[in-house]
């Protein structure tokens, strides 16, 4: 398998880990983590209605937090050492 293969499942757990934790860690751990109680805070027009756009940039700028909680020495890219220092931080080990 070629190794970018690999790559991009790997990338894109970790994004999604990230992101958990992150949402977890700012809007607590009572399952939803990945919402705001708040309309207000996704309708960037104030129209009192949230479309797609606002929906998934609101969202977006999580996951580029917890993509930059992970990329340690911010070049932009998650190499295998900061994916293994993750995983050790969480307890995980590496699997792959």
């Amino acid at each position: 398998m070629k190794k970018t293969t690999t790559i991009l499942p790997v990338l894109a757990f970790a994004i999604f880990a990230a992101a958990a934790l992150a949402f977890a860690g700012i809007h607590g751990a009572d399952g939803f983590g990945m919402f705001t109680k708040d309309l207000g805070e996704m309708d960037t027009n104030a129209d009192t209605l949230v479309t797609f756009d606002e929906y998934e940039a609101f969202h977006s700028r999580n996951l580029k937090a917890a993509f930059d909680m992970l990329d340690a020495n911010s070049d932009n890219v998650i190499d295998d050492e900061e994916w293994t220092q993750f995983l050790n931080v969480h307890g995980m080990g590496k699997t792959m």
